[in-house]
């Protein structure tokens, strides 16, 4: 019988040793993201999800504790610090449940059915303090969660919500831990509508179909980037979704590896003007059609998706450009290092190797270089500049820069100097320029 009166500070005491390692880091100004809340309520969900208790969940999704995170009411969020039964009351439940069953079996003869066996002073016993300690492991679970984020925000953090406005804590019975983290979130300093707004252009802007993949593994990836987003307050609706799609297969008609992609998507357009507000059926209407063509094409034959090579070359240094033109001459292409295949491959070995990472501002506006907005060049110094053959090989037009000998011509593969970045960029550009 003293189990059931020690297992409520058990119960919590253990929540709060496993929870340490939950962080909870609140800025002094108190204003937050909800990703900081979002971090803890999964750790929270899983401290519960792996606390033993007497209490037996019969929901396979939520075992043990878990439930006290659950929206809505269960049988284990209705546990009140007032919940108790005894020896005498599991006498009269049984003897309840025993008598229902005999009258359904007589009326129903034919049927199986199983009579619960009666219980014994003992077994009544033993049940009732096993419920009672479900009950009270229940209650020390959710004081552990309350108590271990006060520890770690503050009192202040959580005004009207565990606590009243004269700073009393709020009756344990009156929290809902689901409501609690709602509060939280809804709490939570939201970024500016500007970064918002860019945030979500970022990430729907950057969504590439791999037609290597079928047509629903490649929107499943859509929709891990939409929770993603969804977890940082940051919402789309299903025809921002649809326009992406869309676009992406729209960007690769005609070509021989989307062949199959043609009849679904006129199919689509015929559904669907552009003016359409799409919602969760139609959005799913458009991935069922297109995923039609996979049914008859062959996967194999698609590309990789077209931003990887880009993605590599518009974060090359000068060393890698070294690199690339010492790789052409040591295969005989020092004559031809504007053959874009091989330099591609070697730029995405190099870069992967390196660990670089691929992502940049593409929106950056470059600096203008000096060099290129001179006019005050002679007749004499642009036929000079005609016979660089560094610039002829990366198409630099005579006149675009002042006279250099071709030693010094900064798209010389040989050049001992610091390479200016329009040089790079030109250089790089060619390579584009010749793999298209």
């Amino acid at each position: 019988m003293t189990e059931q009166y020690q297992i409520r500070s058990t119960t919590k005491a253990a929540v709060m040793d496993n929870l340490k390692d939950v962080e909870l880091n609140i800025p002094p100004s108190g204003a937050y993201p909800r990703a900081i809340i979002i971090r803890y309520q999964k750790g929270a969900e899983r401290v519960l999800k792996e606390t033993l208790t007497p209490y037996k969940s019969k929901d396979p999704d939520q075992p043990n504790l878990m439930q006290l995170m659950a929206a809505g009411t269960n049988e284990l969020k209705s546990v009140t610090t007032a919940s108790s039964t005894d020896a005498e009351a599991v006498l009269d439940e049984r003897d309840e449940e025993i008598k229902k069953m005999e009258k359904y079996k007589e009326e129903h003869p034919n049927e199986v059915v199983t009579i619960p066996r009666e219980l014994d002073a003992n077994m009544a016993d033993m049940i009732a303090d096993t419920r009672n300690c479900g009950n009270q492991s229940a209650t020390g679970a959710k004081e552990g969660v309350c108590q271990d984020m006060i520890n770690k925000a503050g009192k202040k953090m959580f005004t009207n919500i565990l606590f009243d406005t004269d700073g009393n804590k709020l009756p344990l019975d009156s929290i809902d831990l689901y409501v609690v983290f709602e509060e939280l979130l809804n709490g939570a300093d939201g970024k500016l509508f500007k970064a918002l707004r860019k945030e979500m252009n970022d990430v729907l802007a950057s969504y590439r179909i791999d037609f290597r993949l079928k047509i629903v593994k490649n929107y499943e990836a859509l929709q891990a980037m939409v929770k993603t987003l969804e977890d940082q307050g940051i919402y789309t609706d299903a025809s921002q979704l649809v326009v992406v799609i869309l676009a992406e297969v729209e960007k690769v008609l005609g070509q021989d590896f989307a062949f199959y992609f043609n009849a679904p998507f006129q199919t689509i357009k015929s559904l669907y003007p552009p003016s359409y507000k799409h919602d969760e059926v139609s959005l799913a209407r458009v991935v069922q059609e297109l995923a039609k063509a996979d049914k008859n094409r062959d996967l194999s034959d698609a590309p990789e998706p077209e931003e990887s090579a880009n993605a590599v070359l518009s974060d090359l240094t000068d060393v890698d450009i070294q690199e690339i033109y010492a790789q052409a001459k040591a295969e005989g292409r020092e004559e031809g290092y504007n053959e874009a295949t091989e330099e591609l491959e070697q730029a995405n070995a190099v870069a992967a190797e390196r660990g670089r990472n691929t992502s940049r501002d593409t929106d950056t506006p470059r600096r203008r270089s000096r060099s290129r907005s001179r006019k005050n060049i002679t007749e004499e110094q642009k036929k000079k500049n005609c016979d660089c053959p560094h610039c002829e090989k990366v198409g630099v037009e005579a006149g675009k820069h002042p006279y250099t000998s071709p030693d010094k011509c900064f798209y010389n593969p040989n050049f001992d100097g610091k390479r200016p970045s329009f040089a790079m960029d030109k250089i790089l550009k060619s390579f584009r320029d010749s793999s298209e």
